[in-house]
Order: C-alpha cells, then structure tokens, then sequence
C-alpha cells in the first residue's frame, strides 16, 4: 500500500515514488520547453496529438458544464491532472522499472515506484480536486449558496439532514478518487511483476498493452469526474 523509504534529507523521508514523482515531474517540465521550443504553424505528429488532447478535453467541459464561461478555470487544472497521472502510470509499463533495488537492512528495496500506485499520492491528488472544486463553487455560486448546501434551517430539521449527507458524501468522494486510482494501477504493477518473473521476453507484451490501455482510462475517468463534480458544486439551482 504504501512506498518504501531510500533516505532522509534533514529530516524528510525521501520515498521511491518520491523519486518516481521527481523523475516525472523533469519529464513533464522537458516536454513543455520542447513543445515551447518547436511550436509550429504546421504541426508535427506530436503537436497534433497535443492539440487534438485540448480540444477534447474543452469539448467534454463545454458538454458538460454547458458553458464556456468556465473553461479557462477549469482547463489547466484538469489538463494537468491528466499529463501527470498518465506520465506517471506510463512508468509502470517501462520493461526493468521495477527490477532496480537495493537490500536494507537485508530486504530488497525497490528503487523505483508508479507514484500512482502509493495511496499517499492519490489521496492527495484526490484533496487537490475536491479542494478546486470547492473553491471554484465559492467562486461561482458565493459563499452563501455554498454554505447553504451543508448548513441549512429551512425545512428543518429535513435540509439539516441533507447538510449532513453533503459532507459525508464529501468524504465518500475523497475516498473512492483515491482507491480508485490506487486499486488500479497497484494490481496492474502486481500483475507485470508477476509475468516479468514468469516469463520476461514475449508474454508481458500483451499484458503491458493492456495496462497502457488501463493508464489511459484511469487519467481519463479521475479528470471527468473532477469535471463533473465541478460542474455539479458551481451550477447555480436557484437560477
């Protein structure tokens, strides 16, 4: 459930999939000055794939939130969220990832882990999402109608009652984002470290296929209910 421990920088456990997420992270960071770099009017394959990846996402928050006035707040946080999670699950898929370790304490380590697959990362993936999403219904909808979701005396005590459902599902939220994301990509991580010790050469080839498949689909469903939540926590039902 949880990463393994390579050391300490004055006080702060450096874990593997801190490692991961920093290497990710550099990647991340070299993809956007290279696109910086080689922007073109005539694109090359990768800008298409880039620029097609925007549309969608603009398209699936226009359909969704039935608007574009809230595009521009709710794009580069979802686009985001969808670059790092599936760069971070791609590295599970890498031949040999996890076959680099080191023994401590006579057990071996390993030296690298999909950040994905530590509940640590997902759950605070999970927290920036619902956190956005709160704000983002302040923003939208003014402190008054937001707090009126979970504090309300009209009708009581039945509007009292759906107050306290609100927050509890709040927290159901924050739970099954973070579960999600972490059952998945963990299995899939135990899965190829399974047939890599089997079967290293020809057989993982269609299971690591599979779970590219698998990372694509769980960035796309984490940023679709980010954006659906959204929707749901801004729309305004007085109007």
């Amino acid at each position: 459930m949880y990463s393994n421990m390579l050391l300490k920088l004055n006080g702060f456990p450096v874990t593997n999939t801190v490692v991961t997420t920093l290497i990710v992270d550099c990647i991340i960071m070299l993809l956007i000055w290279s696109i910086k770099r080689k922007m073109q009017i005539m694109p090359n394959n990768f800008q298409i794939i880039l620029e097609y990846s925007v549309v969608f996402f603009e398209d699936i928050i226009i359909k969704i939130t039935n608007s574009r006035h809230r595009l521009h707040s709710i794009m580069p946080l979802i686009f985001a969220f969808f670059i790092f999670i599936l760069i971070n699950n791609f590295t599970a898929q890498l031949p040999g990832f996890d076959l680099m370790k080191f023994y401590q304490n006579r057990h071996s380590v390993h030296i690298l882990k999909t950040a994905t697959s530590d509940l640590n990362l997902t759950l605070a993936l999970s927290l920036i999402s619902v956190i956005a999403t709160h704000y983002l219904s302040i923003k939208y909808i003014g402190i008054k109608k937001y707090l009126n979701k979970f504090i309300n005396f009209q009708y009581f005590p039945i509007f009292m009652f759906v107050g306290l459902l609100e927050i509890f599902n709040e927290i159901a939220k924050l739970i099954s984002f973070s579960f999600r994301l972490y059952g998945n990509m963990l299995a899939g991580e135990k899965v190829l470290t399974t047939i890599y010790s089997l079967a290293p050469l020809i057989i993982p080839i269609p299971f690591i296929c599979l779970e590219f498949m698998v990372s694509v689909v769980q960035a796309v469903i984490f940023v679709i209910l980010t954006i659906v939540f959204m929707h749901i926590f801004t729309y305004n039902h007085h109007n």
